[in-house]
């Protein structure tokens, strides 16, 4: 029960994360530094071009290898003979 609670908040603060850009406009030196999320954006509201769609496609592949990888581990060393081995074994120390 512990393993698929951190697991779903691994993904809630990878989705936060990548929209924080407040805090890196705040700490950036220069007030004209775009994050990669606001640039996106600014530029969809314009006019889409070939490279927003490129940064967006590596964007949402990227999310998806994260948690496939994460699935893959969590199947491989989960449960794979029969014994707690992941993270339920932490829990329980």
């Amino acid at each position: 029960m512990l393993y698929p609670a951190i697991f779903v908040s691994a993904i809630l603060v990878f989705a936060d994360v990548l929209d924080n850009f407040v805090l890196v406009r705040y700490l950036s030196s220069n007030a004209g530094t775009e994050t990669t999320s606001m640039k996106i954006y600014n530029t969809a509201r314009a006019a889409p071009t070939p490279a927003l769609n490129a940064i967006a496609t590596l964007i949402l592949v990227s999310s998806f290898v994260v948690v496939i990888a994460g699935w893959l581990a969590y199947r491989k060393w989960g449960r794979s003979d029969g014994e707690d081995t992941g993270l339920g074994a932490i829990a329980t120390m």
